[in-house]
């Protein structure tokens, strides 16, 4: 087990990570790529990720440093369980490997509790709404603040249900994205601001007309 690092709960500030205060999966991203992510690492299987991500932030300090196991230390027991066929075993079923309350709470606030696309109000207690992924999980696109919008309705309704029918004039706005493209790089149209810029969305929560440094690159 490794006892350089200590892990933290989640939900810390994108300044705390940089500064070496991450979680499980912000740890096991920056060893085995020096990315500071807690979405799902490559080869290791989403069930385990989001399994491992409720632990990290549940258990008592002195039990989460025990999870450190876990982290790649020339090899990872993670490492190569994704499409490994023993999900259902280990879980039965799927568990949500969407984005985390403190981080879905993040999108609702930036896009002003309004659907993107239409303006329509929506969010809890307002309307029917979803957390759409740009660029979709099943493809490579994470829980960053930069690869989420909010959209009315659900995956069949609503603008999301629009929206996953992956026409080219909801590309062209930003609404999704293709594998190989960086959502940081591909500006958004918000329908209720200044419908001739695209904003460019950070994973800080912020907005700007500029993307980031090396986005896309």
């Amino acid at each position: 087990m490794r006892t350089d690092i200590t892990l933290y709960p989640g939900g810390h500030a994108d300044e705390q990570c940089r500064n070496g205060e991450r979680c499980l999966f912000e740890w096991y991203n920056w060893l085995d790529r020096r990315s500071n992510t807690d979405s799902c690492p490559p080869g290791v299987s989403p069930l385990l990720h989001s399994f491992g991500m409720t632990l990290n932030d549940r258990l008592p300090d002195g039990k989460r440093q025990q999870l450190a196991i876990l982290l790649p230390n020339g090899v990872s027991p993670l490492a190569g369980t994704a499409g490994d066929g023993h999900d259902e075993r280990r879980g039965g079923r799927q568990r949500d490997t969407g984005p985390r309350a403190h981080v879905r709470a993040a999108v609702l606030a930036r896009d002003g509790y309004a659907c993107v696309r239409c303006g329509r109000a929506c969010g809890p207690g307002i309307g029917p709404y979803s957390i759409q992924h740009r660029k979709a999980r099943g493809v490579g696109g994470g829980n960053e603040m930069s690869n989420l919008i909010l959209l009315c309705g659900s995956a069949t309704t609503g603008c999301h249900g629009e929206v996953e029918q992956r026409a080219w004039q909801d590309e062209g706005f930003g609404y999704w994205v293709r594998s190989s493209a960086d959502p940081k790089a591909t500006g958004v149209l918000y329908f209720l601001r200044d419908s001739s810029v695209r904003f460019y969305l950070h994973d800080d929560g912020s907005l700007s007309g500029e993307p980031d440094r090396g986005a896309g690159a």
